[in-house]
């Protein structure tokens, strides 16, 4: 509240910038001031450059972690029937694949890039836990 006619200016600026004159301009900062969480989600939005996204509701996402993971595992136990040898990492870097392209479309990010940094993670991940284990259980892995 002491800092009212200090973001009351800030917003006239910012707005004036934006093209807005006049009384319309008097109208947005009016709108703007009356709600204390809208300003405060204007300022941190334009004056930070911080997002403060919408999240999808928890049984949502449960109920995506729950698809993927159950498609997840019917994959790599496809992969064990198919090729038992080498079925298993082979469908789990597919399955990771799938994934990091179905996520960054849905992102509208780029779809190659996102599917070979997450497999190469996948591999990374992969080599280190062996590896660990190797030298844990001292070379019976």
């Amino acid at each position: 509240d002491n800092h009212r006619e200090d973001e009351r200016e800030e917003l006239m600026a910012l707005y004036a910038t934006k093209g807005f004159r006049g009384k319309l301009l008097e109208e947005v900062v009016q709108v703007l001031m009356a709600d204390d969480n809208r300003l405060l989600r204007v300022m941190v939005e334009e004056e930070l450059g911080l997002s403060l996204g919408v999240h999808e509701h928890p049984l949502k996402q449960g109920f995506g972690a729950a698809v993927g993971v159950i498609a997840s595992v019917l994959l790599t136990c496809l992969g064990y029937i198919v090729w038992p040898a080498y079925g298993v990492p082979i469908a789990s870097l597919l399955a990771i694949g799938i994934a990091a392209g179905i996520y960054s479309a849905l992102e509208r990010n780029r779809t190659i890039p996102a599917i070979v940094w997450n497999i190469g993670l996948g591999c990374l991940t992969s080599g280190c836990v062996y590896f660990l284990l190797d030298y844990a259980l001292g070379g019976a892995a």
